[in-house]
């Protein structure tokens, strides 16, 4: 299940991030948020290193005996989550938190983070969107929103 889902600017700077964390679980939603953003931030430092070509990094590994396939894979365990990672031509960052325990369908969640990819190329294709600003387009949120629901729920 995904439980956070940002989008990173090329300077690393976040432009969305996104939390579905059950609030009934009785965690504080800012609490929730910070975390998220720390176990992003840090995340950014094996993207990093796998987009230079260090061929110590799993993920660069993988990615690079891809070819050129955005989608990096799994990139590192932080604590209870695991973290994947999708990187456009343009260098900017779509990473998803999944929950540990959930065994994730790594095509699905490829085809998923392609699908906001594309989202945010039509968020950007807009001429009144500001260019590496927090995205603040209820519309592109709503998509996002859709988009994760629906992956969780075949998850789950």
């Amino acid at each position: 299940m995904i439980v956070c889902l940002a989008v990173i600017s090329k300077a690393n700077a976040p432009l969305l991030v996104r939390t579905y964390v059950d609030p009934s679980l009785g965690e504080d939603q800012a609490d929730t948020t910070i975390r998220f953003h720390h176990i992003v931030h840090t995340s950014l430092d094996v993207v990093q290193e796998a987009r230079a070509g260090d061929r110590h990094v799993p993920a660069c590994r993988r990615w690079c005996a891809a070819t050129r396939d955005m989608f990096l894979g799994h990139l590192c365990p932080m604590d209870e989550y695991e973290v994947y990672g999708y990187v456009t031509s343009t260098q900017v960052k779509i990473l998803a938190v999944l929950e540990e325990t959930v065994t994730s369908r790594k095509s699905e969640l490829a085809a998923l983070l392609h699908t906001i990819h594309g989202f945010y190329v039509n968020y950007q294709l807009n001429p009144f969107s500001p260019l590496n600003q927090p995205i603040g387009s209820e519309r592109f949120k709503l998509a996002v929103d859709r988009q994760v629901n629906g992956y969780n729920a075949d998850i789950g």
